[in-house]
């Protein structure tokens, strides 16, 4: 079976980060490292930085608002590692307020982003235009065990320059 560049990258970001304990990861992430357009400012907000702890049966939520009238070119990125129990595994998922809330009542939701049970994942996901609350939920509902994930998620936007005054 032969793999495509992306899987064979992927598969090594994995390996040496299994083998680093997840220590300085960066090459998992698409940084934010120009501006859109001249007269942009880059800037970032961690929502998660390092370790979680997420209790069988129940689950952990980070959330940001995101404000596209003051936040440009908005996206979250980072990655995570779970480990605990017999299988490791933890799902990531990202929504909206109102789909948050129809979560934790039971029903189903469309995720912007959702990793499965995995034990390890990278996501990078632009933010729709718009003012709205975002939750990143690792969720551990599914498990009787409890999980430790390691992760680094940011979420990284644009803001104008400050005018310089003219004298």
């Amino acid at each position: 079976m032969a793999l495509g560049r992306r899987s064979v990258i992927f598969l090594v970001v994995a390996m040496a980060t299994s083998l680093l304990g997840c220590a300085g990861s960066q090459a998992a992430r698409s940084p934010t490292s120009q501006s859109p357009s001249p007269g942009m400012i880059a800037r970032t907000i961690s929502l998660v930085d390092g370790t979680i702890v997420v209790p069988a049966g129940s689950s952990h939520d980070a959330h940001v608002e995101v404000d596209e009238g003051t936040m440009s070119n908005a996206h979250i990125a980072g990655w995570f590692h779970a480990s605990g129990g017999s299988q490791s595994e933890i799902e990531v998922f990202l929504v909206t307020d109102s789909d948050y809330q129809t979560w934790t009542q039971g029903r189903r939701v469309t995720p912007l982003y959702n990793s499965g049970r995995t034990t390890y994942a990278n996501i990078n996901v632009q933010v729709p235009a718009s003012y709205e609350t975002y939750h990143l939920v690792f969720n551990n509902v599914f498990s009787t065990s409890l999980k430790t994930v390691q992760a680094e998620i940011d979420l990284d936007y644009y803001v104008p320059a400050s005018p310089t005054p003219t004298p």
